[in-house]
């Protein structure tokens, strides 16, 4: 049967206190528009993105009770809305396999008809799944007749799926079958084909999608073998294709590594763990500098772990632009052996792994998960559900949740663990950066000279750093965030009043106070209203969760939608006490809030009124607001760095009441 194991390789309150802080640091530094935090400090700062407790959550299983072997191999998500994973299920009276699919409803996986047919005679299989904002590609093999063909379905949201011819190697071959697909947009993924010429081993290609057909495949010189791939857009609008780094096994059972860069394919050198055999079973990438592949190495020459993997171990090894690095990694049992199938990377300090165990010298295993902080790799608790679980796919959603998927004996597995960063930011107009909770500091500008105030802020998805942006579009980077680009040194039509980062921190957006936008990284470009007469000025922007659209809010509560953004309503029209200064997005992107100058708070879609200080008699009018990681509150600060809490979110401090150097302009979360 097409069904792998990639590494079994294809063989079968309102607040105001003023409390103590954190996080004000002059820098002498050159009045530039990048400022990076020194690796020195980065690499020394606490873990702030470590998965929570990881949990069991309820899978979809076929209901017929002659389905003894059921798996999730694939697990993606674009939003806490659109997140899809697939596999397969065996069913005993029909000796067939059958693909399966299902999205979650927030709290389980359940069936997705559009992925799940009904049962017949012809085996299929969904071996992976590549979410992008309103986009997602799954792939597998299915029955034609007596060999098997390649099988390829695209989504373009909760809504149904279609099939996409895929080609096949032709005539002398069977067994063909995608086994793993990344996707950087609905009109860039690459998969990976592996199929079987009669008579000789199994060949692998590697094929690109165009957003209507495929290109001519890559093919892999024979004996190498291909496990998993990773793609990420080089950039704004991924104009010049992909960056794609793909993984897998060498003909002389040494990990291996092709990298697409420029339209084309090129083998690159893995560094050797200094063991007889080692392989790469999947890989994630957050930038062409910054990938983490996984997999397995093997010490005693006696055994093949590609062919009984029970006697390998951990492998990790790490991208940096130009050569890989083996990084140390825990293994939970050094004896009876273990192995890394998955990994994601949801910011560049923070990454988990999934994979198993064995547990004893028998067959018997156990999930395996290890977080990276940006230093080490960690060994995470998970539930024991049976005596033989493993995981195939995981994924995170910074800021939100990671999930994992696999099979705990004969049926699906489902795990998640809560991803909550804590804490909040505070920024002056001179850059000053406060940071409260478990917020941490990266740097700031206070002490520069800087060419124009500072307007805005944003903190990368893993918490790890965040940005600083100055009404000329200068933009100032601090811990893992990375620099973009920027309007600084540019004629500006009118000054830049906010920015928002892509859900994966590759990107961010600055909008200007008529409405113009400009993207930067991976940010793709969906609208403006720069060439519109505005009524009001445009005073902030906010992106949907998957990173499809944005939001911008004009002082008059009007509300323009670009993207995959819906307008759920706006004051535009209502005679305001006092003009609009922000909004903030619900986490499922289902509705907004905006915030006056006098705090009041206007709700919209499923954003909840949980409170105001409309009618309290402020000392600094509010200038900015930002909500909770689950939406069931929020915070609003004003020019004194007075902090207003209200719904769950806490109050971990403020400046309120503090002498400053400069007001309070923004806050971030």
């Amino acid at each position: 049967m097409f069904k792998l194991r990639r590494a079994a390789l294809l063989t079968c309150s309102v607040a105001i206190t003023a409390v103590a802080f954190v996080g004000f640091e002059p820098m002498s530094a050159s009045a530039s528009q990048r400022v990076s935090v020194d690796s020195a400090r980065a690499a020394a700062r606490p873990a702030v993105t470590v998965p929570g407790t990881w949990n069991e959550v309820s899978t979809f299983n076929p209901t017929n009770p002659g389905n003894p072997d059921n798996s999730l191999n694939g697990v993606s998500c674009a939003s806490p809305t659109f997140c899809v994973t697939v596999g397969s299920s065996y069913n005993i009276d029909r000796q067939t396999y059958s693909q399966i699919g299902a999205r979650w409803s927030g709290t389980s996986w359940d069936e997705d008809s559009g992925l799940t047919p009904s049962p017949s005679g012809t085996n299929s299989s969904l071996n992976a799944v590549s979410c992008v904002p309103v986009f997602c590609m799954a792939v597998g093999a299915i029955q034609s007749g007596s060999p098997y063909i390649n099988e390829a379905l695209i989504s373009d949201g909760p809504s149904s799926w279609g099939f996409v011819p895929t080609p096949n190697p032709g005539a002398g071959t069977w067994g063909n079958s995608l086994i793993a697909v990344s996707c950087v947009s609905s009109s860039s993924c690459v998969a990976v084909d592996a199929y079987r010429p009669t008579g000789q081993s199994y060949r692998y290609d590697l094929m690109q999608w165009n957003g209507s057909t495929w290109l001519t495949p890559y093919p892999v010189p024979a004996g190498q073998v291909i496990y998993g791939v990773s793609c990420v857009s080089t950039t704004s609008g991924g104009a010049t294709g992909p960056w794609c780094l793909a993984v897998g096994q060498d003909g002389d059972l040494s990990a291996m590594a092709y990298v697409l860069g420029g339209g084309t394919w090129g083998q690159v050198a893995v560094a050797s763990p200094g063991t007889f055999q080692s392989g790469l079973n999947g890989v994630s990438c957050v930038s062409p500098t910054l990938c983490m592949a996984v997999g397995f190495q093997a010490y005693d020459p006696e055994y093949t772990p590609s062919q009984n993997d029970q006697f390998s171990q951990n492998l990790v090894e790490q991208w940096n632009g130009t050569t890989f690095s083996n990084v140390t990694v825990p293994d939970p049992n050094t004896i009876d052996g273990n192995q890394l199938e998955s990994v994601d990377c949801f910011g560049p300090t923070s990454c988990v792994a999934g994979g198993y165990t064995y547990t004893d010298a028998g067959a018997d295993t156990e999930d395996q998960v290890l977080a990276w902080n940006g230093s080490s790799w960690t060994n995470q608790t998970t539930p024991s559900t049976s005596s033989y679980d493993g995981i195939n796919s995981i994924t995170c959603l910074a800021n939100q949740q990671c999930y994992a998927v696999g099979y705990s004996r004969a049926a699906t597995q489902g795990l998640t663990a809560p991803l909550s960063l804590g804490g909040y930011y505070e920024v002056g107009s001179d850059g000053g950066v406060y940071a409260f909770g478990s917020a941490q500091f990266y740097g700031s500008t206070g002490g520069m000279t800087l060419n124009k105030p500072v307007v805005g802020m944003a903190v990368t998805p893993d918490g790890g750093g965040y940005w600083l942006v100055a009404s000329d579009g200068g933009i100032f980077s601090y811990g893992d965030a990375q620099f973009y680009g920027s309007t600084g040194g540019m004629t500006l039509n009118k000054p830049v009043v906010g920015m928002a980062p892509t859900p994966n921190g590759g990107g961010y957006w600055l909008v200007a106070s008529d409405g113009g936008i400009f993207s930067f990284g991976d940010a793709l470009f969906y609208g403006s209203t720069g060439a519109i007469t505005l009524n009001k000025p445009i005073v902030d922007m906010v992106s949907t969760p998957d990173g499809g659209g944005y939001w911008l809010v004009g002082s008059d509560g009007g509300i323009f939608c670009y993207g995959d953004a819906l307008f759920y309503g706006s004051t535009g029209g209502v005679t305001l006490n006092k003009p609009i200064v922000d909004t903030a997005a619900t986490p499922d992107g289902g509705g907004y809030w905006l915030v006056g100058s006098d705090g009041g708070i206007f709700s919209f879609g499923d954003a909840l009124f949980y409170g105001s200080t409309a009618g309290v008699n402020l000392n600094k009018p509010i200038v900015d607001m930002a909500a909770t990681s689950d939406g069931h509150g929020y915070w609003m600060v004003a020019s004194d760095g007075g902090i207003f809490c209200y719904g769950d979110a806490p109050f971990d401090g403020s400046m309120g009441g503090q002498t400053l150097n400069a007001p309070i302009v923004a806050m971030a979360a």
